[in-house]
């Protein structure tokens, strides 16, 4: 009986450090919906998708990605089956990538050219959706933004990777609500075998509050909230 005590024991505190020691550093507070939401939309979609995608978002004017992978969805009030009232025209589009450059768009025009953080592209068309969580401000963040508060000790070359999405280009581009981020991981390329010999980088992974996404913490699961 004696063994078993400690045997037991040990393998508590094993795996309090294990979870200390291995499990995601930052968690926020989460209890899913039950069913399927409107934030599953993007997730039959590849990878290829993002790299190509020429639809540009705005949540109240602010530029918040190609696909809207940072925002929750399911506080659109404009959102139906991935499509909005007309725009009005005309609108200011504002926080244009790092630099947060401004464009004014004076009427719908299809493949406008736009040049976003001086670079060109050409966008079928740039919606822009209103009344998101009843109009609440939001603090928008990048993905330099949450690889600086989270991760400062990240290399200064990163992959990012969003739910099941690898972001492949215009990663500048992408605005994600702070509430809406459920869990962030980090991990480096020296860590994977095939990657070892490459020059050196960090790969952030970013989960939002989806019902996918969701765990329950075990018992000596260590974590860290968001607001602390």
């Amino acid at each position: 009986m004696k063994k078993i005590f400690w045997l037991a024991f040990w393998a508590l505190i094993n795996n309090a450090v294990y979870a200390q020691q291995y499990s995601p550093q930052y968690y926020t507070e989460y209890e899913p919906n039950n069913g399927r939401t409107k934030n599953h939309g993007y997730e039959y979609m590849p990878d290829k998708f993002l790299a190509i995608r020429s639809v540009g978002h705005c949540i109240d004017g602010v530029f918040v990605g190609p696909v809207m992978l940072g925002v929750d969805c399911d506080s659109l009030k404009e959102f139906d089956d991935g499509w909005i009232e007309d725009n009005e025209y005309p609108f200011m589009v504002k926080g244009i990538g790092y630099n947060n450059d401004s464009l004014l768009i004076n009427r719908y025009v299809e493949h406008p050219d736009t040049v976003f953080d001086g670079v060109p592209f050409k966008f079928n068309i740039i919606l822009n959706r209103k009344s998101y969580k009843n109009g609440k401000k939001i603090d928008w963040m990048t993905l330099e933004d949450i690889k600086k508060k989270y991760f400062p000790e990240a290399k200064e070359r990163c992959i990012y990777t969003v739910n099941k999405f690898i972001i492949p280009n215009r990663e500048k581009l992408y605005k994600f609500d702070p509430e809406f981020i459920y869990r962030v991981e980090m991990t480096e390329s020296t860590d994977i075998e095939t990657l070892k010999d490459l020059p050196e980088f960090s790969i952030i992974r970013i989960f939002t509050k989806t019902k996918n996404n969701y765990q329950h913490l075990q018992p000596g699961t260590f974590v860290q909230s968001f607001s602390k």
